[in-house]
């Protein structure tokens, strides 16, 4: 069969029906896209379609948002995504994910050049973890949408990713919705702007931003020649 997309996105999948649609990925290579988003796959389960998926190199889309991924199983993800697999699209957003879980994440994104979308929002990421992430953008030159909304950034991470995003020319949509970023940070990124970094889509909504803001962010973007838009929504 050719089907190319399947979504069981928000389904009760028992622990049966998981095994089994993971021993078809196995002999399936038609498959692109596979949505299992809010199905409360077990760790268990996880590891399955993990397995599954170093045999498997047609999927090129995962959703696995709200499905309770730990540390653990992200570290699985991430060693499958060192093995060479082609996913270019990872959500991830809304699990029990920290950041030793993106530690290993950031591990593979280093030496993985297939990525080219990523999303961790909602999770509990801190600065520790957006650095590990600042660190592997310094190296990939595949990943084109960083979801990091919600998450717990301040000046340190801020700080990681815009150094970062200096070396890194692929990334082209980075969101960063009210993840707590201050005015301070925002002079940063106004810098990077400035500079010839080739971001097209900024999300700082809901940030800590004043117009002192505003206005450095307004000077950046009259010599900006690449960002094409700018979500600057329920900043206070």
């Amino acid at each position: 069969h050719h089907l190319k997309v399947l979504n069981l996105s928000g389904n009760k999948m028992t622990n049966a029906g998981v095994f089994f649609l993971a021993g078809a990925l196995r002999v399936n290579q038609s498959l692109k896209k596979l949505d299992l988003e809010l199905t409360g796959v077990s760790a268990e389960e996880a590891f399955a379609l993990a397995s599954a998926l170093y045999i498997n190199h047609s999927l090129k889309q995962l959703n696995l948002r709200g499905t309770g991924l730990s540390d653990e199983r992200a570290s699985e993800l991430a060693h499958l995504l060192c093995g060479g697999h082609h996913l270019k699209v990872l959500n991830l957003s809304g699990n029990k994910m920290s950041d030793a879980g993106v530690f290993f994440l950031a591990g593979a994104l280093s030496v993985n050049k297939s990525p080219e979308k990523l999303e961790l929002s909602f999770s509990g990421i801190t600065d520790e973890g957006v650095c590990a992430l600042a660190g592997a953008l310094r190296v990939n030159q595949s990943l084109e949408k960083l979801d990091l909304e919600l998450t717990g950034i301040s000046a340190e991470g801020a700080s990681a990713l815009a150094s970062a995003l200096y070396i890194n020319h692929s990334l082209k949509q980075l969101n960063l919705r009210g993840t707590g970023l201050s005015e301070e940070k925002a002079f940063e990124l106004a810098d990077l702007l400035s500079g010839k970094h080739y971001l097209k889509v900024l999300n700082l909504c809901r940030n800590k931003m004043t117009d002192a803001g505003f206005f450095i962010l307004a000077g950046a973007l009259r010599v900006n020649q690449c960002l094409e838009k700018l979500d600057l929504k329920e900043t206070y």
